[in-house]
């Protein structure tokens, strides 16, 4: 049951960090008539922090560590 929270809350976070982003670029075009500029830069903004909130949370939750993986055996002489 857990894994699933772990998993969906993944998917939470990515969707919410590209649409914040696509909505403030939406938001930006309003504002200073850029069409469609702003809409493009929050998406590729988005993106980038919807990938990187997923890269953050996989490597918390599914054991995507730095380190190398280490021998548990020790010699069977």
């Amino acid at each position: 049951m857990r894994q699933i929270a772990n998993a969906s809350s993944i998917g939470i976070a990515f969707i919410l960090a590209f649409g914040i982003f696509v909505w403030l670029g939406y938001m930006v075009d309003i504002w200073f008539d850029w069409h469609p500029w702003g809409k493009i830069v929050g998406l590729i903004y988005g993106l980038i922090a919807g990938f990187r909130n997923v890269w953050i949370m996989a490597k918390r939750y599914g054991g995507m560590g730095d380190e190398p993986p280490t021998q548990d055996r020790k010699n069977d002489n």
